[in-house]
């Protein structure tokens, strides 16, 4: 099974169901992901001396970048600016706060953060997430080209309830 996916149409989903946080000022496709403007100075959670360092660096620049699928997880290198300072760096050495931010915000063990080469990539275990709702759905292939996601599915297995 063919799936297609605009990530314009995914984009609004999220924002639609209420998914985006506060802080997440600005959220576009890009040829091959996602494109984010994150203000920290937003977040409910963060302490008053974060939101004040927060705003004197200005809003940070996001770019989120498909790298692949390898046994149904899907990679993501991600790069991140404030100013022009490069802050995936440090975000690189932080990965398992990164990964734990995500799990306390209702991720799961869906999205993990793993230490890059240069930049930090976020893996995505999208086979986990099929075989919780389509249990017996193999995803075969997936690719992020043009602004689109293909999604190629083996639906022979499917159990239907």
């Amino acid at each position: 099974m063919q799936l297609t996916l605009p990530l314009t149409e995914a984009l609004a989903v999220a924002r639609g169901s209420g998914r985006v946080p506060p802080f997440v000022v600005d959220l576009a496709p890009t040829a091959d992901g996602v494109a984010v403007r994150v203000d920290l100075s937003r977040m409910p959670e963060a302490s008053s001396a974060l939101r004040w360092a927060a705003a004197l660096a200005g809003p940070v620049d996001v770019v989120v970048r498909y790298t692949g699928l390898v046994d149904g997880t899907a990679t993501f290198a991600v790069t991140s600016r404030a100013r022009a300072v490069p802050l995936h760096v440090l975000v690189n050495s932080l990965t398992s706060t990164a990964t734990s931010v995500l799990r306390q915000r209702g991720l799961g063990d869906l999205v993990e953060v793993r230490r890059g080469e240069e930049e930090p990539v976020v893996a995505v275990r999208v086979q986990h997430a099929i075989d919780q709702r389509a249990p017996g759905a193999r995803l075969t292939a997936l690719e992020l080209r043009d602004g689109v996601a293909h999604l190629t599915l083996d639906i022979t297995g499917l159990r239907v309830s």
